[in-house]
């Protein structure tokens, strides 16, 4: 709702709507039914969407690449960003690009990993691979930036020189 003519909204969703098992399961039909919608909201309000697809989990295969787990939500952000003719962020290959450069041990770093009784918040430990710490947060935001400037988004980039 404040949403003015001349914002930049990035929409980026995924890591929920795909799995079955959580409440806020969209299956994918729905999914891009609704990007769509977020994409023509943003439209009607003279703001400029940007679509990301989701950032990539920490999951490798037995050769040490990264693997997708995201299904066909990262693809359905693409097509629905071609169809409205909207800048598209590939935030899981991006990020998944950043994993495979760090490597299957070292990337441990860019995410929330506690041993037991090492953090009051998770006295049994934590081995989360899909949230970012603040290390991962800010190396993911940098890429972000990063590929705005490569894509040339006009007016965008006034915004982050400021």
């Amino acid at each position: 709702s404040n949403t003015q003519k001349g914002d930049f909204v990035i929409i980026q969703f995924g890591h929920n709507d795909g799995v079955i098992t959580k409440k806020n399961y969209t299956n994918p039909a729905q999914f891009r039914l609704n990007f769509v919608a977020f994409v023509n909201e943003v439209k009607a309000k003279g703001a400029t969407p940007i679509l990301c697809t989701p950032v990539a989990r920490r999951k490798f295969d037995e050769k040490g690449k990264p693997e997708p787990t995201h299904g066909e939500y990262p693809e359905i952000i693409k097509a629905v960003a071609k169809q409205e003719n909207v800048t598209m962020i590939d935030m899981e290959k991006l990020t998944s690009i950043m994993l495979q450069d760090a490597g299957v041990e070292p990337s441990n770093k860019f995410f929330h990993k506690f041993a037991p009784g090492e953090s009051p918040l998770y006295p049994h430990g934590l081995d989360d691979n899909t949230h970012f710490n603040e290390e991962g947060a800010k190396k993911v935001a940098e890429i972000f930036v990063k590929e705005i400037k490569n894509q040339k988004i006009k007016n965008f980039i006034k915004l982050i020189r400021r």
